[in-house]
């Protein structure tokens, strides 16, 4: 993404950094701007071999506006840096949890609701065990759970509710075992349970969950080194966004065959979750949420795993997930050049800004996919303009760092970024880079 030599005339062997460098002082003395390009005067002593002869530089408006936008962009730049130094990176409020918790207080007589808040204490004290490499402990935390689903004083819906978020962790520690194939499985059968939950009991908070396994999905096929297959349940599952509050018509039910259709997975021990937890029982409910969209009369729930409803849910917390999918996304294409990333987002729907319509609401997700389709384009002014606007918005740790990563390439490898800037430029990729391996 080089300016085109016509915005200026140069005697002949003139660099472009000479230029831009000569061109970019001249903006910050106030010698010419924008509104008053005009001509210049420099020294080349400095810039290459010469006799250090006096030339003269016409500078064009556009050229000038695209100097002065360079600038714009690296302040905009700072200023999101110092921000993110003295705040933090944006995090969003866990709203998910704090619904949940009220819904299942609402469902549950009190002792339940205490024990479900007691066992996703121990879930959460297992995951963080996992995250921490310690394996064997997490699994240890999750054996306390085990005896709940044995017990014929609690009911079946409180066994329910915790079973799938008791599933959902084990798979990810699953995944750090290097077992994919059954943190698939338990995936899956967490999915199917939230759909029982929402089908049975109304907690369409739930979706927010299942949006959530899908997304563990994608992972568990990043981690087969499957990134195409990865890729495209996470943009199917960005599809079930658009159009909000109505269900999408395409929804990530096409990625089924993704899957196998039968999950037999295990428990920390050998018995099978399908047997503690009457599974069956779960598989005979009709899923009748979507018959207005399918146009049949109830769904087996296995059938219906992939499909989301986010009508009855807030539109912060919706947004919220999707900024979560983002990230993930990020994450995918890490390595992946500019032009790679664009096949892969061309491959999945998204060819031009036009395909992002749907997800207009969403400033954030559809800023950065926006920019991410414009990041080999040609047109220099649009990738600035761009960078530049998501600089004003509160952003994440993912998607600062995804930024910073795309404007510090173009400086180094752009002969129109003058040395000072490049300079700046890797200063804040330095600070992003402590706070990444902090």
């Amino acid at each position: 993404m080089e300016m085109n030599a016509a915005l200026y005339s140069q005697s002949p062997g003139t660099s472009p950094l000479a230029v831009a460098t000569v061109v970019s002082k001249a903006i910050k003395d106030g010698l010419i701007s924008p509104a008053n390009p005009g001509a210049i005067f420099f020294d080349l002593k400095g810039f290459q071999q010469t006799s250090g002869a006096t030339i003269k530089i016409t500078i064009s408006t556009q050229y000038c506006v695209m100097q002065n936008l360079i600038q714009e962009t690296l302040t905009a730049f700072q200023k999101r840096s110092r921000l993110n130094c003295q705040s933090g990176f944006h995090v969003e409020r866990d709203t998910f949890n704090e619904i949940l918790m009220d819904k299942a207080g609402d469902m549950l007589p009190r002792a339940e609701s205490d024990l479900y808040q007691r066992c996703r204490q121990i879930i959460n004290c297992g995951l963080e065990s996992a995250r921490s490499k310690d394996l064997n402990g997490g699994l240890e935390q999750f054996r306390k759970i085990e005896a709940v689903f044995g017990a014929a004083r609690v009911s079946y819906p409180c066994k329910m509710v915790i079973a799938a978020f008791y599933c959902s962790g084990l798979a990810y520690i699953r995944l750090k075992e290097s077992r994919p194939e059954e943190a698939d499985k338990l995936s899956i059968l967490a999915l199917v349970i939230d759909n029982y939950l929402i089908q049975e009991y109304n907690l369409q908070i739930l979706e927010m969950h299942r949006v959530q396994q899908l997304v563990n999905l994608a992972r568990i096929r990043m981690a087969l080194g499957q990134r195409e297959a990865a890729c495209r349940l996470l943009f199917a599952l960005i599809r079930c966004f658009e159009g909000w509050p109505e269900p999408p018509l395409s929804s990530v039910a096409d990625a089924d065959a993704l899957f196998r259709k039968e999950y037999p997975a295990s428990l920390t021990g050998t018995s099978p979750v399908g047997r503690l937890l009457a599974f069956e029982k779960i598989k005979a409910v009709p899923v009748t949420r979507f018959d207005h969209l399918t146009g049949k009369n109830g769904m087996k729930a296995t059938k219906a795993r992939f499909m989301l409803d986010f009508s009855d849910l807030s539109f912060d917390l919706i947004k919220s997930m999707l900024d979560q999918i983002i990230d993930e996304f990020i994450r995918f294409t890490r390595g992946l050049n500019p032009p790679e990333v664009i096949e892969m987002l061309k491959a999945n729907g998204f060819r031009s800004t036009d395909d992002l319509n749907g997800l207009k609401p969403y400033e954030s997700a559809c800023f950065f996919l926006t920019f991410k389709l414009q990041a080999a384009d040609e047109d220099l002014k649009i990738f600035l303009k761009s960078l530049k606007s998501f600089c004003a918005l509160p952003l994440s740790q993912p998607v600062w760092e995804a930024i910073v990563s795309d404007f510090y390439i173009f400086c180094n490898s752009s002969e129109m970024i003058t040395p000072d800037i490049k300079e700046q430029i890797r200063i804040i990729a330095e600070i992003k880079n402590l706070k990444t391996n902090a």
